[in-house]
């Protein structure tokens, strides 16, 4: 995995913590992989890892176009319908603060501008469903030219 893109998602998560959420307690972290159980779900977690790396050749001889794909995870447990919609509202926030790209005081790596999409699946594989964690993962796409 390049520097480049875990400088990408260390960004990210920088400037996501350095945000207000509606539901207090909530925690943002930069890890290289997801490990969290329905005990640490108590308050919702927002937690960034670096994605993936797709380039294509655009023009001879060497033009490309990179896209880098930094994923964000928004996951609560919950009991109640009315925490479903506060973490699912939480996670479309999440989203709107991607596409913004508003992280005043925040480096990113030079040329990132507002990412070109940026999707939502929430609940994907019905993953712990079973443990009341209600769950969104984010993929945040950046394209740079090289």
């Amino acid at each position: 995995m390049s520097a480049f893109l875990q400088s990408l998602a260390d960004a990210v998560a920088t400037g996501l913590a350095a945000k207000s959420w509606a539901i207090a307690g909530t925690t943002v972290e930069r890890a290289n992989w997801i490990s969290k159980g329905p005990e640490q779900l108590v308050v919702p977690a927002i937690v960034v890892t670096a994605g993936n790396r797709e380039t294509v050749r655009i023009a001879r001889p060497s033009q490309r176009q990179n896209d880098y794909t930094v994923q964000v995870y928004v996951a609560q447990k919950v009991d109640t319908d009315a925490e479903v919609t506060a973490i699912s509202n939480q996670a479309e926030a999440v989203l709107d603060a991607l596409m913004d790209h508003s992280y005043p005081g925040i480096t990113f790596p030079a040329g990132t501008v507002s990412p070109i999409t940026v999707t939502i699946e929430t609940n994907p594989d019905d993953a712990l469903n079973e443990r009341n964690v209600w769950r969104a993962s984010i993929v945040a796409t950046y394209r740079f030219f090289a």
